[in-house]
């Protein structure tokens, strides 16, 4: 698989994030053949996460559904 052209790819900002800050979830779409979703966080945005949209489509369902809720440190959890 070739890797994601990202130069050029217009990002937008989660509205959850207020739109300011460097704590923002950005999403854009992949140029060229194939494209794909880009996925990046605003405060280290050199790292860009490709993925398609079903994939995460079921990342939001699982979360949504807490299948993720024992990874994230909480009251009485190490993190």
């Amino acid at each position: 698989m070739r890797p994601p052209t990202v130069a050029g790819t217009r990002w937008q900002r989660s509205s959850f994030s207020g739109g300011t800050g460097d704590n923002c979830l950005e999403l854009g779409r992949a140029a060229g053949r194939g494209g794909g979703l880009l996925l990046r966080e605003s405060d280290a945005p050199c790292a860009v996460l490709i993925t398609s949209g079903a994939r995460l489509a079921a990342l939001l369902r699982g979360v949504k559904a807490g299948r993720f809720d024992r990874l994230a440190p909480g009251p009485g959890r190490a993190g």
